[in-house]
């Protein structure tokens, strides 16, 4: 699979195949199989696995961003073996300036419309 697309397309498909044999589904519905084909327990977690997938790596995701005390500090990065967690590590060559209260986190910000 290379997006978010084509498992999109794949559930359409999915759908219309069965509804040509008289079985109706939901768009809904197709999606969640589509997922279970690919092994995911739901639709979100297929959706968020492509998301990290199609996220090169050494960059966050879009829409995410460093911030806290001194992000400069830290290298930021997505662990694509791990699932969608996002690993925050002192950058080596910084370790001798961090402090006890330096500090980094990702955050995302969101319209609230």
């Amino acid at each position: 699979m290379h997006s978010f697309m084509d498992a999109k397309l794949m559930a359409k498909l999915l759908r219309q195949a069965l509804a040509e044999r008289s079985i109706e589904i939901t768009h809904s519905d197709s999606l969640e199989l589509v997922s279970r084909q690919f092994g995911m327990a739901n639709w979100n977690m297929l959706s968020a696995r492509i998301d990290r997938a199609s996220t090169p790596e050494g960059t966050l995701p879009d829409g995410w961003f460093k911030a806290g005390k001194s992000p400069h500090l830290y290298d930021t990065r997505v662990d694509h073996e791990n699932g969608s967690t996002v690993v925050i590590a002192a950058r080596p060559e910084m370790l001798h300036d961090v402090r006890g209260d330096d500090f980094c986190t990702v955050m995302q910000s969101v319209d609230a419309e």
